[in-house]
């Protein structure tokens, strides 16, 4: 009885639990119906993210019991939904403060010798009068 009770028990313990895994696709849009691109979704409590396409849709497998969809764009406030099926549209809307912390800067750096600014000008014959180039390059002459 105790050896077919122990069997019982490590028979049970060695199924593993898992939930089962849902296939959910979507579009994403703004409140006038434009698709986003590059919306991020997360299933909210685990690593599952996927990325909205040129046309706002996406595809994501969700792996939890009850799974809520975060999505969350710059300009936008964060959508939290609820999985209720295979289909899952989202709408988002803009976050006016958001946008005050966006921040976009660009620099380059050149050395010297490799940057020139060339002028072209006419031939002299064609206007009748001498025309001296602004600025010479100094490794073209």
């Amino acid at each position: 009885m105790r050896k077919g009770l122990l069997l019982l028990l490590v028979a049970f313990l060695s199924i593993p639990c898992v939930a089962a895994s849902v296939k959910v696709s979507g579009r994403v849009q703004d409140i006038q119906g434009e698709p986003l691109i590059g919306v991020t979704i997360t299933e909210k409590g685990t690593t599952n993210i996927a990325v909205t396409d040129i046309n706002g849709s996406y595809t994501i497998t969700t792996t939890t019991d009850k799974p809520i969809l975060v999505a969350t764009y710059t300009g936008f406030k964060t959508e939290e939904v609820k999985v209720t099926g295979t289909l899952v549209d989202i709408v988002m809307h803009e976050d006016i403060s958001a946008l005050d912390e966006v921040v976009v800067t660009a620099a380059t750096t050149t050395k010297k010798g490799t940057c020139c600014q060339h002028v072209v000008h006419p031939r002299r014959s064609r206007l009748g009068c001498d025309v001296s180039p602004a600025y010479r390059c100094p490794r073209t002459g």
